[in-house]
């Protein structure tokens, strides 16, 4: 199995019928094919089963219902925002990397304050999921890629030839 990524939402703006629904609405705006099942522990819990046809990739989806106060307890994802909770999982992204961009993007649209994070334990944000959707050319590769360390490198290398300008201006005078 290979990596998963799960989309972080505030305790306080979750609802598992209307994260449903609004994932619904993305898969079949990208004409993805999916059937849905209740998690039979929990009525308010959905395990969804994706097929990307454009790309032939097949992964699954889970969504989860409200958190149980014991699993807020530990705020296991304080360090990026407080009160988040792990409201979908995306089961294996390896192989559906590209699948996956699409539907962040879409859902970045709804709600651009949330975040996806990966087991590489980086996160990305609403900026990245966009500078990633539109890079040309595609980056398969781009969940097992920091973000945050691919903007710092970008930032550092225009430094750099700012420096390299600014040095050349000296020489010149």
């Amino acid at each position: 199995m290979g990596t998963s990524g799960m989309f972080l939402k505030k305790v306080s703006c979750f609802n598992p019928k209307r994260t449903l629904k609004d994932i619904k609405e993305i898969l079949n705006s990208l004409n993805f094919v999916y059937c849905i099942d209740s998690v039979s522990s929990n009525e308010n819990s959905y395990h969804l089963g994706i097929n990307d046809p454009v790309c032939n990739s097949d992964f699954c989806m889970y969504i989860f219902d409200n958190p149980k106060i014991e699993y807020l307890e530990d705020d296991n994802f304080s360090w990026i925002s407080p009160k988040l909770y792990t409201a979908i999982l995306i089961e294996d992204i390896s192989e559906n990397e590209k699948s996956v961009l699409k539907i962040l993007y879409e859902y970045f649209k709804l709600y651009p304050d949330e975040y996806f994070y990966t087991e590489e334990e980086w996160f990305y944000d609403k900026n990245d999921i966009e500078r990633i959707y539109f890079e040309n050319p595609y980056d398969n590769k781009w969940c097992y890629n920091n973000p945050k360390e691919k903007k710092f490198s970008q930032i550092k290398c225009v430094m750099q030839i700012v420096d390299l300008d600014a040095s050349i201006m000296d020489i010149s005078i």
